[in-house]
Formats: C-alpha cells, sequence, structure tokens
C-alpha cells in the first residue's frame, strides 16, 4: 500500500492555524485550474488493470473479467487500448468492439473540438464545490507528506443539474485528504446520500455507490489516479447490477522515454 495515514506530531504543526475549508478549495481550485491549463499528466504513459467482480444476492462473486489497456495518444489526446482481457490477447470480437470504441472517441474529440468545449466532463470547479458544505477535520500524512483533511456533503437534495455528471456529483457525500503543498486530492472517501439516476432516469438507477480513490504524486508538478475501488448496486435499463470494480493505474513512464523504448523494439 503506498498511501499510508499516521497523525502529525510536529507540535510547530499542531499549533499552526488549520485553514478553512473554503481556504483549501479555492487553491483547490486555483491548483486544478492550473493543472487543466498546462496538462502535465500528458508528460506520462501507463497501463491500466480494471477488475469488474458481478456479484450476486448474497455478496458472492459469480463471475469476473479483467481487462488491461494501454495509454496511448490520438490527436495529442490520451485513449485507453485494450491490449488484453483475462489474461490474454483480445479475440477478433474484442478487436471489432474496440475499433468501434475508438471510432466513437474520435467522433466525440471531434465534436468536442468543434465546441471548444467538455460540458459533459467532471471537473473540479467552483461550480462542483459549491454543491457542498464542507468542514476541515484535521491533519493527516499521506505517501510521507501533510495533508488536510475535509468532509463534504449536499448543501441541498435539490441541487441543480446543468449536465449529466451533476445527477451523480449531486448526492455525492464523503472526505477529501488534500496534499498540504501541492492542493491536489491525494485520497478521496465516498458514497452515494441517495438513489441517484443517471440518462434522464431512463438508462441507469444506483442505489449505492461506495467508493474509494487514490492518487500518486510522480513529480513535483504531476499527480496521476493509483487505485479506485468502486461498490456499485442498481439497475441499467432493465437489468440488475450488483459489482466490484477495482481499477489500478501502473507502469508509469515519461511518453517520451516510452516512445524511444517501442522504437528500439
Amino acid at each position: 500500500m503506498l498511501i499510508g495515514l499516521t497523525p502529525l506530531v510536529s507540535p510547530a504543526q499542531n499549533a499552526e492555524r488549520l485553514p478553512t475549508a473554503t481556504e483549501v478549495m479555492d487553491k483547490v481550485i486555483e491548483r486544478a485550474r492550473w493543472v487543466q491549463e498546462h496538462r502535465p499528466a500528458l508528460q506520462y504513459t501507463y497501463r491500466q488493470q480494471v477488475l469488474v467482480e458481478k456479484m450476486d444476492g448474497d455478496g458472492a462473486v459469480k463471475e469476473r473479467e479483467e481487462r488491461i489497456y494501454q495509454l496511448i495518444r490520438i490527436e495529442g489526446e490520451p485513449y485507453l487500448r485494450l491490449v488484453q482481457k483475462n489474461g490474454q490477447s483480445p479475440t477478433e470480437d474484442d478487436l471489432e468492439d474496440e475499433a468501434k470504441r475508438e471510432k466513437e472517441f474520435r467522433k466525440r474529440l471531434a465534436e468536442r473540438r468543434k465546441r471548444k468545449t467538455d460540458d459533459e466532463g467532471f471537473r473540479f470547479d467552483r461550480d462542483l464545490v459549491s454543491k457542498y458544505r464542507g468542514e476541515m477535520m484535521g491533519r493527516d500524512v499521506v505517501n510521507g507528506r501533510p495533508a488536510y483533511i475535509l468532509r463534504f456533503e449536499p448543501k441541498s437534495r435539490d441541487l441543480p443539474v446543468r449536465k449529466r455528471v451533476d445527477r451523480l456529483t449531486n448526492k455525492l457525500a464523503g472526505k477529501l485528504w488534500i496534499d498540504a503543498q501541492d492542493y491536489e486530492v491525494v485520497k478521496a472517501e465516498g458514497n452515494l446520500t441517495e438513489p441517484a439516476r443517471v440518462g434522464l432516469g431512463l438508462i441507469a438507477k444506483f442505489s449505492k455507490l461506495d467508493f474509494s480513490f487514490e492518487a500518486l504524486r510522480l513529480d513535483n508538478s504531476t499527480y496521476l489516479p493509483l487505485r479506485l475501488d468502486a461498490l456499485l448496486q442498481g439497475r441499467i435499463v432493465f437489468s440488475s447490477i450488483h459489482q466490484r470494480q477495482t481499477i489500478h493505474w501502473k507502469d508509469f513512464q515519461k511518453a517520451e522515454a516510452a516512445a524511444q523504448k517501442g522504437a528500439n523494439h
């Protein structure tokens, strides 16, 4: 486990005033704006391992699927391409599905560039933060670095829905661990406060979503996801869903080094 939490014991740090939730989140928003503009993560490539375990009514695993994706660039944008499924190379059917998925990605990318915005994406901005009440919980150490702990919950059960992702984010509560120097979210835990409908209520209804997230500091400007765990229950169209999903990001390399390695093979 790369992230471990232990209390800070330095008298000087304990005596230091704990900033308010507003002060911390203002700096988180400022950092997120800088990341959006400079996109330091584009310096790196990695693999993503996705494990999906479907469970029966008693919570026992009845089906398990593992996929591994390689990050590539399509017109300069990051895209995860399937390279392995359940320990084997993708089948012809898998490759056909992947070709359709990549074609759809290119289509969405072209549409987004025409609009010059990404209105439907998740973004750490003032609109998102304004949905929640925040409370500072204290300090911890995450991966050897000081961090603030902040608890959040929706301000209301009737928050505005301006884009599809709002139907989910409007009903999330939990805790954030925020790096005290860089103001990046390095760990998060959360859950739904009540059932959430996605896709105008016609596509999916989630009755339960518990999640935890960890990020890794690769250098003084770049943080990348490290692990995401989610437990999900609900219905998609007319089918029930009860599954656990675990995503690992690994094999981080500088993009230039990875390209050179590929050229030498």
